[in-house]
């Protein structure tokens, strides 16, 4: 027969273990994810070096987060494109990786999109939105077009989605520090939300996949609208670039 003291001290020593044991599945499972990131982010950046060495003149860029992974403009205006998707990558992380995958040379065309896992892995504090601009300011010194550089809008998280609507608020302030870089660097800011609304609202579904990440039907919306734009910029007839803080409306 137990006393209510040990059994006291039963429940709260099995409930320190059962503590430490999610504790250490938790710390288990983020090493886990951050080596499976580290992995991807290796292979993307010895192809894409791979692939920037067979390249003797001129080429496009289009580098970023998961939310470049389906985007696909190789080739555009007989030009080639250098596409590197670096999924989990903060803002810090992808400069060092695409500085170290260019190497010095610049593209004609860049495209980017940065920022999606600055505001889902440390939110829009003010700490975090100086180090995102910070960070912007050094990847346009490294990797800005000799032609122009186009950046795409942050996603829109979807309200309803049980992973990341608790970010949902951090990822349009960030976007909002997308738009007012875009705009000091004169750069052509590509209104990803927007190209999808339109779209929706002539009956193609439009929905993410997870509440976050594009479908293959927005990936390709948003792809069209993009070769549209950047062939448009590299005619030599064609008119002048909008304005960065004019969205392009496809």
């Amino acid at each position: 027969m137990f006393t209510a003291r040990e059994i006291i001290i039963f429940c709260v020593g099995l409930a320190l273990a059962l503590a430490i044991c999610l504790m250490v599945g938790w710390i288990l499972n983020a090493r886990r994810k951050r080596n499976l990131i580290r992995r991807d982010a290796n292979r993307a950046t010895l192809n894409a070096r791979a692939r920037l060495s067979q390249i003797d003149g001129e080429f496009v860029l289009l580098a970023g987060d998961s939310t470049v992974a389906h985007l696909v403009l190789n080739p555009i205006a007989d030009l080639p494109v250098i596409e590197v998707a670096l999924p989990g990558l903060t803002s810090d992380q992808f400069h060092a990786r695409i500085a170290s995958i260019l190497a010095g040379r610049r593209p004609r065309i860049t495209v980017l999109s940065i920022g999606a896992n600055d505001a889902l892995q440390n939110g829009a504090g003010e700490t975090t939105r100086s180090h995102f601009r910070d960070n912007l300011a050094r990847i346009a010194r490294t990797v800005a077009g000799t032609h122009a550089t186009f950046i795409l809008s942050l996603p829109r998280i979807d309200a309803a989605s049980p992973d990341y609507s608790h970010r949902a608020t951090a990822m349009d302030r960030l976007n909002r520090e997308v738009s007012a870089f875009a705009r000091e660097q004169r750069w052509i800011y590509i209104d990803g939300a927007q190209i999808c609304g339109a779209a929706a609202r002539e009956g193609q579904p439009m929905a993410s996949l997870d509440g976050l990440h594009l479908t293959p039907d927005a990936s390709r919306e948003i792809t069209q609208a993009l070769r549209q734009r950047i062939t448009s910029v590299l005619e030599p007839d064609s008119k002048k670039p909008a304005p960065a803080d004019r969205p392009f409306q496809a």
